[in-house]
């Protein structure tokens, strides 16, 4: 039994193609839950009229919008499926692609994993990476960090192009596809909300693997993620808050601030 948790805000430009691939990829007995973060569009809407008589479809409006975290653990409490998958309102991807990911996670002994992201003009994104530490920030800041995987994300250029087309085990992978099994949040628990937005999927595979689950990105899946279209561009300032909060947040709790963690590469 698969669970799939979808987190929309403002996704009314993308939210049915989504939904018509998920509905591609399950079975009546699977789960599928939408839980809008107070939308001010027309994203409710559409998943209201994409959901009628589909009884396993479930549409959960929130009064304010409290952030990714808390909408994927609204999710989380309310799934039942041995596999759960999070994916972003704005990823489109062929059937049967979900059966297929949770057949290289069983293979290859994967708790947690993500897949190959390709946006719009069919470019890999960069979905995995490294823990953040104070050295891996300070190459983020810099060009070192585009070139080369030492930063917290890994950039898909002509040094990495093999990383993105593999399957190999990796610190962490985007929350934007993420297939996670139950009995991970059984036993680590929920997403930390203590993240309003960002670094709450790299928190959680952190936590993941110090109790001892594995994660991994497999590059031979492939979606199509539009990417950032809940955010316009006069919020491109409040994206760099919350990416900021959340970084100085996850160093405090995990007081990286000289270590560098896993190996990527």
């Amino acid at each position: 039994m698969k669970s799939i948790i979808i987190v929309t805000y403002n996704s009314s430009r993308d939210i049915r193609i989504c939904l018509e691939s998920v509905e591609k990829n399950i079975f009546s007995t699977d789960q599928v839950f939408v839980i809008d973060n107070n939308s001010n569009d027309n994203t409710v809407n559409q998943v209201r009229k994409f959901i009628e008589n589909r009884n396993n479809f479930k549409l959960v409006e929130q009064e304010n919008n409290l952030g990714f975290a808390r909408a994927v653990n609204i999710g989380l409490e309310m799934s039942q499926g041995e596999y759960i998958f999070l994916i972003n309102p704005d990823t489109k991807f062929e059937e049967g692609i979900l059966d297929k990911t949770i057949s290289l996670a069983e293979k290859n002994s994967a708790d947690i994993c993500g897949v190959r992201q390709i946006d719009e003009k069919s470019k890999p994104l960069g979905s995995f990476g490294k823990y953040p530490s104070k050295l891996s920030n300070f190459f983020e800041t810099f060009w070192l960090a585009k070139i080369f995987p030492i930063g917290r994300y890994v950039r898909y250029n002509f040094l990495d192009k093999k990383l993105f087309a593999s399957d190999r085990q990796v610190d962490w992978v985007g929350g934007g596809f993420m297939l996670i099994k139950k009995e991970v949040v059984e036993k680590i628990g929920k997403m930390d909300e203590n993240f309003f937005m960002y670094l709450e999927d790299v928190d959680f595979c952190q936590r993941a693997k110090q109790a001892g689950f594995s994660v991994w990105f497999f590059g031979s899946i492939e979606i199509r993620h539009y990417g950032g279209k809940s955010f316009s561009e006069k919020n491109s300032r409040e994206q760099k808050k919350y990416n900021r909060e959340s970084l100085e947040y996850f160093m405090q709790k995990y007081k990286c601030h000289s270590r560098e963690n896993g190996n990527l590469v």
